[in-house]
């Protein structure tokens, strides 16, 4: 049992650093029983914020065309929507 906490123990300070393991520690320390501890972990946190979304790797006229044949148009038919000049407009 000793052996898996040691294991278990090194995972969590590679994982969150010495500095932040060391932090936790102390706070965790700082419950005066288990109860008290189960509880604080159980405790609602803050609502999750959306993720930003990473910027698109396509070109506009490339996510145009990309929408176009999710729709279903043929190459000819997003072809002739394609003027120099207007752009793309489906």
């Amino acid at each position: 049992m000793v052996e898996q906490h040691a294991q278990c123990e090194e995972a969590i300070v590679r994982a969150l650093g010495p500095a932040a393991y060391q932090e936790l520690l102390v706070e965790g320390g700082s419950h005066r029983s288990p109860d008290e501890a189960i509880a604080y972990a159980l405790r609602p946190g803050p609502a999750p914020t959306a993720p930003v979304p990473a910027p698109s790797p396509l070109t506009r006229r490339e996510r145009e065309a990309a929408v176009s044949v999710a729709k279903g148009m043929s190459n000819r038919q997003i072809a002739s929507w394609w003027t120099a000049d207007q752009g793309f407009r489906p």
